[in-house]
């Protein structure tokens, strides 16, 4: 696609809908998934409490995983939910090309969840990322998707997910863009970003890229380098976005205004204030300061 049609095809902002939200998802099935059922309700509420200004928050859940939410009471910190099923598209790919599907699963729950928001710009937050910027969400929502299709923040793990090789976007050789983390992300919904998620999840069934880590976001960076993802504007997003943390890291203090939590680069100037923090850790902070 020239870069004349491709820019003509994208709704200009006078035109966009208005419809915008905040996107959140519920994959369980075994024993060793249960903390999400734990950590969703708490980081809906944290956003609930700073959100400004407010935007409704959906939940699209699998089936067990809605009952057990309903059995606790959780769901009623969510303005909208319902059943979240396999997209009847990823249903219709080639069942001969399945290859992946087992483990795969809770990663294409999350890729029809994007494919199933209600709303036209859509922020999505996973269960473990919990917002502290009050205008996070408005920003991402409108300053954001003001000049990007999609937006995520770049992975400072980028060789985490190492399993066979060394993957593009580490090789010397490479000249891929760094992956990015899909933990937080905003989007536009259209028919191409239904495609690049599409792409992702026909990537994970079919095992198209086994040197890495099966999971959604390195199938989207696929998709994105070497997919429908090339005619999109993809922003990446600074580490502050999201201040992940690492398993073996003490948790820091959020409940201290006098002293925020930062993201630290070894620039002198380098320190910033984090949007959002991201970690299973954060869960039990955040619990006790609801």
């Amino acid at each position: 696609m020239d870069p004349v049609s491709m820019h003509a095809s994208r709704p200009s902002l006078s035109t966009r809908p208005s419809s915008s939200g905040v996107l959140m998802c519920v994959f369980f099935d075994a024993e060793p998934g249960r903390r999400v059922l734990d950590e969703a309700p708490i980081a809906a509420a944290q956003l609930k409490k700073v959100m400004s200004p407010p935007y409704p928050i959906l939940l699209l859940a699998n089936a067990k995983a809605r009952s057990m939410l309903v059995r606790a009471d959780a769901r009623a910190v969510f303005d909208r939910s319902r059943e979240l099923h396999l997209d009847r598209r990823i249903l219709e790919f080639d069942r001969g090309t399945w290859r992946g599907v087992r483990y795969a699963r809770p990663y294409l729950h999350k890729l029809s969840c994007l494919l199933q928001s209600d709303f036209n710009q859509t922020v999505f937050i996973d269960c473990d990322t919990f917002v502290v910027q009050p205008s996070l969400i408005h920003h991402m929502l409108t300053s954001v998707l003001a000049v990007a299709d999609v937006a995520m923040p770049m992975d400072p793990g980028r060789e985490a997910h190492l399993s066979i090789g060394s993957p593009p976007w580490i090789s010397s050789s490479s000249s891929g863009p760094p992956p990015l983390c899909s933990a937080l992300m905003a989007y536009s919904k259209s028919p191409i970003a239904d495609a690049l998620w599409l792409g992702a999840a026909r990537r994970l069934l079919g095992r198209a890229h086994p040197e890495v880590r099966q999971g959604d976001q390195e199938m989207v960076w696929f998709e994105w380098t070497q997919g429908v993802g090339r005619s999109m504007r993809i922003l990446p997003l600074p580490e502050e976005y999201f201040c992940p943390l690492e398993s073996k890291q003490r948790v820091p203090r959020v409940d201290d205004p006098s002293r925020p939590l930062t993201w630290h680069t070894s620039w002198r100037r380098g320190n910033y204030i984090c949007r959002a923090v991201h970690g299973h850790q954060f869960t039990s902070l955040f619990r006790a300061m609801l």
